[in-house]
């Protein structure tokens, strides 16, 4: 149950983490009025497909616009309802953003260069890969054998011992689901991650679990 847990508090770190890196952009007054419970990502001039997004993004969509220099990623208010001292500016200028806006709903809209973008998500993969090796043979998951993913987290896989994960209370396809999803929320991807946990010795599919679908079923 620690690894568990440890596994869920890298978790909430690293969505809070990759969410104070990631964007840049010219960002319209109505992307910053619509900003609601989800993290966005965008760039580039306010269209009308935007405003369609931003209306998609506040009932769960995560909608993203390459513009050729800058990434904006807009946070929902409730990542900062504990930092009541929170300054933008002094944020923006301690982790290399461009700007740093607060929101009149209390989002915070984050703009950065694209390569400062591409360094967090590379520094997001490297902190993800390093928390799913983690549970290879740990303490409270000694059954997991390797732990492999495709790019972008839309296949992972997870070799383990038959008897001791049927035996075992195993949470693990959830975890690295909603880890997986963080990262491509992020990085402007679809949200698509199937969690394949397969027999060590046999190669046998022992079960296929498809987010964000399982957690709607």
């Amino acid at each position: 149950m620690k690894n568990i847990c440890t596994f869920l508090l890298a978790a909430i770190i690293l969505l809070s983490l990759t969410a104070c890196g990631s964007s840049a952009s010219t960002t319209s007054p109505a992307a910053s009025d619509n900003a609601g419970n989800t993290a966005t990502v965008e760039s580039g001039e306010a269209s009308a497909e935007e405003n369609q997004s931003e209306q998609q993004t506040s009932s769960g969509a995560v909608q993203v616009d390459d513009g050729l220099l800058n990434i904006t990623i807009t946070l929902p208010s409730s990542y900062f309802e504990d930092m009541t001292d929170f300054d933008p500016d002094t944020y923006a200028n301690e982790q290399g953003f461009k700007e740093v806006v607060v929101n009149e709903d209390g989002s915070v809209s984050i703009t950065m260069s694209k390569s400062k973008h591409n360094e967090l998500m590379t520094e997001m993969k490297t902190s993800l890969d390093q928390t799913f090796m983690d549970l290879v043979e740990a303490e409270d998951t000694p059954y997991i054998k390797a732990v492999t993913a495709s790019d972008g987290y839309t296949t992972v896989t997870v070799d383990v011992d038959k008897a001791g994960y049927e035996s075992a209370f195993d949470m693990t396809p959830f975890m690295i689901g909603i880890s997986a999803m963080m990262y491509q929320q992020y990085d402007g991807s679809e949200l698509h991650c199937e969690v394949i946990i397969r027999d060590f010795d046999s190669g046998e599919t022992l079960k296929s679990i498809v987010y964000p679908d399982a957690m709607n079923s």
